[in-house]
Order: structure tokens, then sequence, then C-alpha cells
């Protein structure tokens, strides 16, 4: 296994710098109450880098938390025996640098010291006795909450670093049975999923991976191959250590399935593409040909309605856009992951830089099932009985079928690329889904998934 960076390192090498080159402490120490809450999670930086999230609860006078490690690959690390004293929080970290080494891990003891309001100082109490720094420590800083908006969905919520200063959003809605992770398409996070995960907890264990560059996870500027995104994945995996899991995509997410499947299909049980296995090599929007046949469709079928001021007012007022568009409205959890909370209560901009969705089409890569080795059920939408638009001549009847004809030719050769896969391939089309098919036909989807999963070994 590999070794184990540890917060002991971080904190030698805090302690060795000079003090000016430390996050500025305040100058005199305001007056901090002899038994203010340490409850929260406090942030601590390193040259303006995220080093330490902090996470401590307090429950009736008991104490309890995490300490999670943005140099060090894996979940957060459980702080034992911690004890209040005023203004001061002692606790014990294990570290496992040895990793399966078969010794005692060792334990290191901090000291946290209540500054301010929502500012502290970490310090090792137990630096070797060689180290002659002086050092203030490092300072943390309570994060705030932007809106005092709480969540409804009943998922647990955890951080995974997953590559240096980089961590992922997990969400785990619990569950019995095969362990099933769900990865959202492109330009949402994990909590597109908070109303779906609830009707298949009863029999898998649910979890949800908001990917980098998106929502809490970290918006690093770089990672956003297909390689990197997949190992992301991989790193989720191994730290929960889920073995045998189905993963189940969306859209865009059947970048990682593939090449999770294609690299590491002993590790998985099968891969459900959720109208996910276009193929960005292949892909309509890049076709002038294809966009040439759009144009010619009736401005009805091209013109959609973005939201207006009073649609944004809130981010119920903008469900409720979602729902008079014809759409199934995301939960509202996945609007706040997606946009900014405005002062005023209203949706603000978009969270995720148009930069990260550049890099992302940019790492795509054409899609290649052959090497995948686990059975892998894919769900398309399909038009259903009544038509979305009713022409109103015979030219523009011409131009729907053309441009319909053309989609299907798309349609259908990905699924015959779908169809290299040695394993076990079943595709289904449902009448009447939209692309959000987890949403429009939730019913139908769980019942596919539920079957599939019954019959993986």
């Amino acid at each position: 296994m590999k070794v184990r960076w540890t917060l002991l390192l971080a904190l030698i090498f805090v302690a060795t710098l000079p003090i000016e080159s430390l996050p500025a402490l305040t100058q005199s120490r305001m007056t901090v109450p002899a038994h203010s809450s340490f409850a929260g999670i406090w942030e601590g930086k390193m040259d303006n880098f995220p080093a330490i999230d902090l996470t401590i609860n307090e429950v009736e006078g008991k104490v309890s938390g995490w300490v999670l490690l943005y140099f060090q690959v894996g979940s957060a690390i459980p702080l034992l025996t911690p004890q209040a004293e005023g203004k001061a929080l002692k606790f014990e970290v294990e570290d496992h640098r040895c990793g399966g080494c078969g010794e005692q891990p060792l334990k290191h003891q901090f000291r946290m010291e209540l500054t301010g309001p929502d500012e502290a100082t970490l310090r090792q109490l137990d630096v070797p006795k060689t180290d002659k720094s002086t050092g203030p420590g490092l300072k943390l800083v309570r994060r705030q909450k932007s809106t005092p908006w709480s969540d409804p969905s009943s998922h647990q919520v955890q951080f995974i670093i997953v590559e240096y200063g980089v961590r992922l959003e997990v969400l785990d809605w619990g569950g019995t049975g095969r362990p099933v992770v769900l990865l959202a398409g492109s330009g949402n996070t994990a909590h597109v999923f908070d109303d779906f995960a609830l009707q298949l907890n009863g029999f898998c264990h649910v979890y949800g991976i908001t990917r980098r560059g998106y929502g809490e996870s970290s918006h690093p500027d770089t990672g956003y191959t297909q390689q990197r995104l997949a190992e992301d994945v991989l790193e989720v995996l191994n730290s929960l250590q889920l073995t045998k899991s189905a993963l189940v995509g969306h859209s865009m997410a059947g970048e990682e399935l593939t090449a999770l499947g294609a690299e590491h299909s002993d590790r998985l049980a099968g891969l459900v593409y959720l109208d996910a296995a276009s193929d960005p090599t292949d892909f309509p929007a890049s076709s002038p040909a294809y966009m040439a046949l759009y144009q010619n469709l009736p401005p009805e079928m091209r013109q959609h309605a973005a939201p207006s001021a009073s649609d944004r007012k809130s981010f119920s007022a903008y469900r409720n856009w979602q729902m008079q568009s014809g759409g199934v409205p995301f939960p509202e959890s996945e609007l706040r992951n997606q946009y900014e909370s405005n002062s005023d209560g209203s949706v603000g901009q978009f969270r995720t830089s148009p930069r990260i969705h550049a890099a992302i089409g940019a790492g795509a890569l054409k899609r290649d099932y052959s090497r995948i080795r686990v059975p892998i059920l894919a769900l398309f939408p399909s038009s259903g009985d009544k038509p979305r638009y009713e022409p109103k001549n015979a030219q523009e009847r011409a131009a729907i079928e053309a441009f319909d004809a053309a989609t299907q030719a798309y349609i259908l050769r990905w699924k015959k690329n779908l169809q290299k896969a040695p394993g076990n391939v079943r595709i289904i089309d449902l009448p009447g889904a939209n692309h959000y098919i987890f949403n429009s036909n939730a019913a139908d989807v769980r019942r596919e998934l539920r079957d599939f999963l019954s019959g993986l070994h």
C-alpha cells in the first residue's frame, strides 16, 4: 500500500517556516469566552492553498470530529480522545505511515486554541525535542455558511482527497446490498440524484460523486481529461473500499464509465449508461450538416426561453420555471450546488467556470467499449406517441423528419459501437423520456436497474 502523508509532516513543515511567511494571525487576541463552541468546519491554508479541513461536532457536551488532509489521498481521519478545556481542544490523530506493515499506528497529539470567534491555531504537541522552532502554528478559520438553507436529503456528506489539493464531495444515501455509485452529467453535481437515489436504496447501497470543477468539490485549473476524471472516481472507490460496485453514469459520465470499464473491469460488477453513450468524437453539434438541419426546424422547436429575473428571484421560483418549461425540476439542493446564492436569496451565477467545460470537452476520447468485460445496461430516451410539435405545413414536416432521421443515425451508430463490448450488453429505449431520464422516467429506470443488479455476479 502507498505510504500515507500525515498531518505530522505538514505541521513540522509549518513549524519550520519563518513567522513572516505564515498566514497573519491577529495582532492582539480578541476576547474569547472560556466555553466557546468549537463546532463547525475549520479551514487551514498554506501558501494560500487549502491544506486542512477540521470538522468538529459538539453534542450534549461530547466532542467528535475528523481531519481532512489535502496533501494525502484518501478520506478524513477521525479525531481520537478529543478533550475540550476552556478555549483549547486537545486530540490525537493516528498516523498509518507504514500502511499495512503490521505495526501499530503512531498517534500524534494536537492542540487547537480559539483566538477569536471564528479563528484558532493548531499546534502539534509531540514535536521532536530536536525541533527548536518557535513558529506560531497553523491558522484555522471557521467556515461560514453562505445561506441558512439546509439540505433536506437524508444523505451523509464526506470529502475525499483524490490528488494533492483536490477534494471530491461524496454523498452516501445508505441502503443494503451491492454498492451503486451515481455519476452526474456535465453541469450537474451528485445532488441531482437526491430524489432518485432514495428510490434505489431499498435494494442497493447508493453513493454519488461530484466531479472536480463542480459544486463543493475542488475547482483546480487542471485535471479534466477523461483519464484523470476516471482516476478520480477510482480513488473514491479505493478510499471507500468498494469492490464489485455498479457504476451508473448520466450523459458525459459515460466517459468515466468507459475508461474505468476498459481498465478496471476486475474492480466492477457492471456499468449503467443513462443516455450516456454518445461519442464525443461523433457528436451531432460538431457537424455543420447536422446543425444546418437543426436551423431548418420550426422556430418553436429551436427557441428555448431563458429564465426571467422573476424566475430567478428564488430557488423555488427557478424550480417552478423548470416545471413550467416542460421538464422535471431538479432538487433544490442541486440548484444550490450549481449556482451561487445571492444575498437576497435569488439565483446567482453558475459556479463552474466555462474554461472547465472547455477542458472536459478537449479531454474527451473516442468511445472504445472493446475492453469492457462487465455487463452493460444502456438506457436511451425515445419519442413517445404524442409528437413534440405538430407541423403547420408540409415544409415543416419534411424539416422535422430530416432532422429526426439524422439524429437517429447518430444514435444507431452509438448503439452499434456499444455492442462491441465483449460482455453482455442490454440496450433499452424508454418512450417519452427526456435527457434526464432518471427524472422523467424514474420508475422505469428503477425497475431496469433493479433487474440488472439482480443478474450481476
